[in-house]
């Protein structure tokens, strides 16, 4: 923070009095700038003081890290801050004391390679990202001016995530399932199956965020249920949007506001608020798995891919299931979620078989020519440069 204060300077027997801009910066340091004339001259320009710190040679890894997480604490989401909160704890503990300036890149390789060895390719990744995300923060802020020495890191490749889909045939077994066993979770369990929706984002709908429309209906998506609590935000700003539901999943969503206790939630607990979601996977998603018989590992969270594996696989459009699910891009639709899967696999076998076994008449030679009749080759001017 920066502010104002006085100066008294002597000059012979008269006291003039003048006004300096007093700033700290990261490392704790008190700066002084500037000797104006009058207090309106100091308030002009005591906003870039504001904003701007100078850092020194005594600013350590710790401090750039204290500051950037002093920031992100207000805005970031509960469960982000304490994955950060756990790297800094378990993982950078013995470099917050070492000056910024010292660390080189060499340092920062040898560093990672053992984390890699250590931990996992998973966790050294998310922790470089995380200090490259710190410094980033710092020299936009101008608490530092030097490069951020954690982009000479060789990028850690992140295994492969085991994400499990269900078939076509699965879901429907699962829901149906769900239906007779679990009734009071079903249309929540079709949003996510259904609709490709988040679980966090299921669970904040209220019923006026249901709209019905001649082909089905729409779902405003503007906040999200995270780490017990409700975000008037959603998880990216791709993920504030309108998501578009077909007919049975519209007139499911009708049925079940009408019989609904007074209140706003659209899938309230027994006590009229927010379900638990790990009450919801411990207590009823494993549960109707292994009443299903499904031995695999799938969490609700893949239920999303399951959804988009089903609109992609059955010729439907890829930016439809990219707007539905929020996707910033259709390259984390198509590449990180659709999976190749039997679905895809069976239909697009089935339509080759139907295209190629298909008889066209004019690529099929008949030897049923009339008696006395020549057959006269297409003239070579004719005949296109491709042939």
């Amino acid at each position: 923070m920066a502010g104002i204060s006085k100066k008294k300077i002597k000059k012979g027997e008269k006291v003039i009095i003048k006004y300096t801009i007093t700033y700290r910066d990261i490392a704790g340091k008190q700066h002084t700038s500037g000797l104006y004339d009058t207090l309106k001259e100091a308030k002009k320009h005591l906003g870039k003081f504001e904003k701007v710190y100078t850092a020194n040679n005594s600013v350590t890894l710790g401090k750039l890290i204290a500051a950037f997480m002093k920031n992100f604490k207000i805005t970031g989401a509960k469960n982000t801050i304490q994955a950060y909160q756990s790297y800094i704890d378990n993982h950078l503990l013995d470099l917050l004391e070492i000056k910024y300036k010292k660390i080189t890149p060499l340092d920062c390789q040898y560093f990672f390679n053992q984390l890699t060895v250590k931990t996992s390719r998973w966790t050294a990744h998310n922790v470089l990202i995380f200090c490259k995300g710190v410094i980033n923060f710092c020299k936009e802020k101008r608490i530092l001016s030097d490069e951020n020495v954690f982009l000479r890191v060789k990028n850690i490749k992140r295994p492969k995530a085991n994400l499990n889909h269900l078939t076509i045939k699965e879901a429907l077994f699962v829901l149906e399932e769900c239906k007779r066993s679990y009734p009071k979770y079903f249309l929540l369990l079709f949003y996510i199956l259904g609709g490709g929706l988040r679980i966090g984002e299921a669970i904040a709908l209220n019923r006026s965020d249901f709209t019905k429309t001649d082909l089905g209906g729409e779902v405003r998506i503007c906040k999200q249920f995270t780490a017990n609590e409700l975000k008037f935000m959603t998880k990216t700003d791709s993920s504030n949007r309108t998501a578009y539901i077909f007919k049975l999943l519209a007139d499911s969503t009708e049925e079940h506001i009408k019989n609904l206790p007074p209140g706003e939630l659209l899938f309230p607990n027994e006590a009229g608020n927010y379900l638990n979601p790990n009450n919801l996977r411990k207590r009823f998603w494993k549960p109707l798995l292994k009443l299903c018989g499904i031995t695999k590992r799938v969490r609700l969270h893949d239920l999303r891919g399951s959804y988009i594996d089903t609109v992609i696989s059955q010729g439907m459009s890829g930016k439809f299931a990219q707007n539905n699910v929020g996707h910033s891009e259709y390259g984390i639709t198509y590449n990180t979620y659709a999976k190749n899967t039997t679905d895809g696999i069976e239909l697009a076998l089935m339509k080759l078989n139907e295209l190629f076994s298909q008889k066209c008449e004019n690529n099929v030679r008949i030897n049923e020519n009339p008696p006395n009749k020549k057959i006269i080759p297409f003239p070579k001017k004719q005949l296109g440069k491709g042939f």
